[in-house]
């Protein structure tokens, strides 16, 4: 945790089954990626949480489509994800 410049918590299930709704993800403030990297982009004012191909914002989830990232009139990268804490489950 000490090399993230800030956590911020998923919603949703485009990226499962690698990560699931409620997971924390550790992000590293960067505004360029390699393709291949999972980032945190503000597209059109609003937040996703997806693999940069180069051309498209990918899910890992095969239901959601990938997203060209020429859609958007307004793109930017906030960060690098470089890890992730899971949504503590407690029983009752």
């Amino acid at each position: 945790t000490q090399d993230a410049d800030y956590a911020l918590r998923i919603s949703g299930n485009s990226m499962e089954p690698k990560f699931e709704d409620g997971d924390i993800l550790l992000v590293k403030r960067q505004s360029n990626l390699d393709v291949g990297d999972l980032g945190i982009f503000v597209a059109d004012g609003e937040g996703y949480f997806k693999r940069y191909t180069g051309k498209y914002l990918r899910s890992y989830n095969p239901a959601y489509q990938d997203i060209p990232i020429s859609n958007f009139a307004e793109f930017r990268c906030c960060g690098k994800v470089i890890g992730r804490m899971r949504r503590r489950r407690i029983a009752v």
